[in-house]
């Protein structure tokens, strides 16, 4: 019975445990960030318990109150019979204290409850911002590293596909040198933005560190990593940066990876991180990715147009001019071999003449 002594010590002990343990456990949650989610998972369980227990304390009172008035009743009846009378009465002192004890270990249950949730809801915000970059409102490093291998571990038990975007602003560290810090944690802000935007919604787009940013893409093969890769480049290249009404060049780096069996996350993120750089190499904004030897584009450069193609290639100055027109046949032998001389200086300086497309 829930008026019973030990039940009474019992839920006494409990409050006081957990009114203990959570005081001690908020002073000190700087060091304790790796059990939060089983704590907040604890608190959350002894929530529901206390709930549970206030819930049955509640249909005890009316079972109680409804005992009390039945007694009422039969005293009643007996209104010529002493003995029943003076029992009834006896009982109904009885109930009423059980009564009011369990209102006031209810209402202890009841504080107890609103402090519990409150507490819950306490540690899930300090979890949330734990795990969460103050700057860009993205999920930081420790929360991408815990979500990268969860689907690993997913992708061992399935297999599947699985790939990893790793981005970095181009000339970041001259933007903030000539703009100010300010306008480099605008760029920061407004690039988390278009690539949230750019993402699907199972993906993680993430803050790696400093100007680096990583995307996790469950599901995902190479081919649609390099679709994604060059969504994301190119939705950047395409935004409008700015700040105090001047606007910012900026454009980012991506190298994609995809997982490969016998490899395990880390070597995932290494090889896309080499992949980042590969397309920083080649002169920065575009997609490089990495096909477990080596790296390659995303997008092939175009080949310059040649000859063949009837169009001149102007990117090496080379430029076609028509035939010249022959030389007349009535000229004097001196005159001609004037012309034939000055024709052959004007082929010299111009270079050597083009074939006819």
């Amino acid at each position: 019975m829930f008026s019973s002594p030990a039940f009474l010590i019992t839920v006494a002990l409990a409050q006081f445990g957990v009114g203990l343990f959570f005081g001690i456990w908020w002073s000190r949650r700087a060091a304790t960030l790796a059990a939060t989610p089983k704590i907040a998972r604890l608190a959350a369980k002894l929530h529901s318990l206390t709930t549970s227990v206030t819930d049955e304390m509640g249909s005890f009172r009316r079972g109680m109150e409804c005992s009390k008035q039945e007694l009422a009743e039969i005293k009643a009846e007996a209104a010529n019979d002493a003995g029943t009378r003076a029992l009834a009465d006896a009982i109904v002192n009885v109930i009423s204290e059980i009564i009011e004890r369990q209102t006031r270990l209810q209402g202890k249950l009841a504080q107890a409850e609103i402090t519990l949730h409150e507490q819950a809801a306490q540690i899930e915000s300090y979890l949330s911002e734990a795990r969460t970059d103050s700057l860009t409102d993205l999920p930081n490093r420790r929360a991408m590293d815990e979500e990268l291998a969860r689907r690993y571990a997913q992708w061992q038990r399935r297999r599947g596909s699985l790939s990893f975007l790793l981005m970095d602003v181009d000339h970041f560290k001259q933007l903030n040198d000539e703009h100010g810090h300010p306008a480099g944690d605008a760029v920061l802000r407004k690039l988390a933005e278009v690539l949230k935007k750019s993402a699907r919604t199972m993906d993680m787009v993430a803050r790696y560190g400093g100007e680096e940013f990583g995307v996790i893409m469950p599901d995902t093969d190479l081919m649609a990593g390099k679709a994604a890769a060059e969504r994301m480049r190119t939705a950047v290249n395409a935004c409008e940066f700015k700040h105090q009404e001047k606007r910012l060049p900026v454009t980012v780096s991506v190298g994609l990876a995809e997982l490969m069996v016998g490899e395990d996350h880390a070597g995932l993120v290494d090889r896309a991180d080499t992949a980042m750089y590969a397309a920083k190499r080649a002169g920065r904004n575009r997609s490089y990715f990495h096909t477990g030897r080596k790296c390659l584009p995303v997008v092939e450069p175009k080949p310059l147009p040649g000859p063949e193609d009837g169009e001149a290639e102007l990117e090496i100055g080379l430029v076609l001019e028509p035939d010249p027109p022959p030389m007349p046949t009535d000229l004097s032998p001196e005159l001609a071999g004037a012309c034939s001389d000055l024709r052959k200086q004007a082929e010299k300086v111009a270079g050597e003449k083009q074939p006819r497309a």
